[in-house]
């Protein structure tokens, strides 16, 4: 991360009934994780399945991850499902390190997000 101010973006690029695709791009850390909870968070209902686009997604630290699996656990509480889609290789590598990968289901790419939260259970 730079001296720079960090910003992140979430914007919804894809949605049908139940699912809500939102491409995240920029850091996400101590100063962007409000960003992070009030555009995922207000998406999330009973049922929801958001798929958060990662590929943009450049720095995750630990309060970022944090955020992430408070809004996986509020989505998991309402039966709902979060997952995570196309991380780049910086974030997988965070993601695998800090066990989340493991408790949030994390997908190659938003096209195999989509289709895994689309079949029958």
């Amino acid at each position: 991360m730079t001296g720079a101010k960090s910003w992140l973006h979430v914007d919804e690029v894809g949605a049908e009934p139940g699912v809500h695709l939102l491409r995240i791009s920029g850091e996400l850390d101590l100063g962007t994780i409000g960003s992070l909870q009030s555009g995922v968070g207000e998406r999330i209902g009973p049922a929801a399945c958001i798929v958060l686009d990662l590929e943009g997604l450049t720095f995750c630290d630990s309060t970022g991850l944090g955020a992430i699996i408070k809004l996986h656990r509020r989505a998991a509480d309402l039966g709902g499902v979060l997952a995570l889609a196309a991380p780049g290789q910086r974030v997988v590598d965070v993601l695998s390190i800090s066990g989340v990968d493991q408790v949030i289901a994390v997908y190659p790419s938003t096209a195999a997000a989509l289709r895994a939260l689309r079949a029958p259970a």
